[in-house]
């Protein structure tokens, strides 16, 4: 299988049907520095534990951060982090976002490289094909 399918595969598991998401390890009082080096530093946790779903985790909730980082924030966060952790970042924010980082807990197959490495057109095709059913779910449980 491809990257893309194995992605899709993770996007569409529904088991564990109950999960209680990692705290996100930065509050709203903090600045956006601190928010982002905890973040990380809870990243480079995980992957030194071999914890495949708590680093995309992590690396969702930075990247959750950078996305609502102002100009001269992401600018500083490009100076300080590597660019291909941003890429994965963003990119691992963009398509979890809209189902929420409960759905990472269900994934088997989705890496940080995997996700690094994809085409940004495939990952936005996976992304509407992944709301597009959503919608279609939600309309076919209320009708």
């Amino acid at each position: 299988m491809t990257d893309e399918s194995l992605i899709r595969q993770d996007l569409y598991a529904i088991e564990p049907s109950f999960v209680i998401p990692a705290p996100c390890p930065y509050d709203d009082t903090q600045g956006a520095t601190t928010q982002l080096v905890l973040a990380y530093d809870e990243v480079k946790r995980a992957k030194a534990r071999g914890k495949r779903i708590d680093t995309l985790v992590y690396t969702f909730y930075f990247g959750a951060r950078l996305s609502t980082a102002s100009g001269p924030e992401r600018t500083a966060a490009r100076r300080e982090y590597d660019g291909y952790f941003i890429r994965a970042a963003t990119r691992i924010y963009y398509l979890f976002e809209p189902h929420g980082v409960e759905q990472i807990y269900r994934t088997e197959h989705t890496r940080i490289l995997k996700i690094s490495i994809s085409e940004l057109r495939e990952l936005r095709e996976l992304k509407e094909s992944k709301d597009s059913k959503d919608s279609i779910d939600r309309k076919e449980f209320i009708d």
